[in-house]
């Protein structure tokens, strides 16, 4: 279906409004651009965590960005597949257009990525994989200086513990001090041990997030640069015993959480923002093209 043109119209006004909006907030510093990282979750619902739950003294990354961070309540994913929702956030384009729909598709060659962008502008880029459903032969590593797609195969599950893949990101950064585009795309939430409950597995991400953010603040990478979460699907019901969770549209896996915490001065305090328009992967990745660079995405 082609979208309208009021429908484009809007999209493309509510993406410079965003990258304006984030990008205002770095007026004053100007002397350095400001890194990205984006932290790309499978099964990251909107429903996993409420800002408005009682964790002050707790070891929460979660609640870290609620007090430090934009947060979108009604944020979609485009794709209830992993690689294309990936593909709509390296793009700002739908799988319809960048014809990446399942795991074993390849992105069009014709669309840039906005980690091609980045490596243009001098940053460098850096991919942690962290599941077989983004690899190589999906076209997303074209841009990555780092494309890490195969440290998972020797868990037995096939799913990379987030502690090692923020250990590997801290350690690439250490190594070179210039700027920095990275993904780190986590799939935790799809394995459960034995025994172990789908609430249980949340908090264990939501701890590791937490000891992660803390070593950002001690490097001095949190405050100047965006760290962005964002759930690639939602969860399923399983009640639906006639969808799977990839075939599932329904808005419990569809709608995502959603955290973006800008750069900020020393002093400043943290960002606890609420946006209730709603938004999507490809209109982040549009966005990022923006804030980047200052330009529209040539796609």
């Amino acid at each position: 279906m082609t979208p309208s043109k009021l429908s484009l119209i809007k999209v493309w006004i509510f993406s410079v409004a965003l990258a304006a909006g984030l990008s205002s907030l770095t007026a004053c510093q100007k002397e350095k651009k400001p890194s990205v990282l984006i932290l790309a979750v499978d099964r990251l619902a909107f429903s996993t965590y409420s800002c408005g739950d009682d964790k002050q003294n707790s070891a929460s990354g979660l609640n870290i960005l609620c007090k430090e961070a934009i947060r979108f309540t009604h944020a979609y994913t485009t794709s209830t597949q992993p690689a294309a929702a990936i593909g709509s956030l390296l793009t700002g384009l739908y799988p319809a257009q960048h014809q990446l729909h399942r795991n074993f598709d390849r992105l069009d060659s014709k669309y840039k990525t906005i980690q091609e962008q980045a490596s243009n502008l001098g940053y460098q880029t850096y991919f942690f994989g962290g599941s077989p459903s983004a690899l190589k032969k999906t076209g997303l590593s074209v841009g990555f200086d780092i494309f890490d797609d195969s440290s998972f195969i020797e868990k037995k599950t096939y799913f990379m513990d987030f502690k090692i893949q923020g250990d590997k990101f801290l350690h690439a950064v250490s190594e070179d001090k210039n700027l920095f585009f990275s993904v780190i795309h986590n799939s935790e939430l799809e394995s459960l041990n034995e025994g172990e409950s789908e609430i249980s597995s949340i908090e264990k991400l939501d701890e590791k997030l937490f000891h992660f953010f803390v070593k950002l603040k001690k490097q001095k990478i949190w405050d100047k640069n965006y760290i962005i979460v964002v759930g690639l699907q939602g969860e399923s019901d399983y009640r639906r015993l006639s969808e799977t969770p990839f075939s599932n549209l329904n808005s419990e896996n569809t709608r995502v959480t959603l955290f973006v915490k800008p750069p900020r001065s020393k002093g400043d305090e943290g960002i606890f923002w609420k946006v209730d328009s709603p938004v999507n992967l490809a209109d982040l990745g549009y966005s990022l093209w923006l804030t980047l660079g200052d330009v529209l995405s040539p796609n």
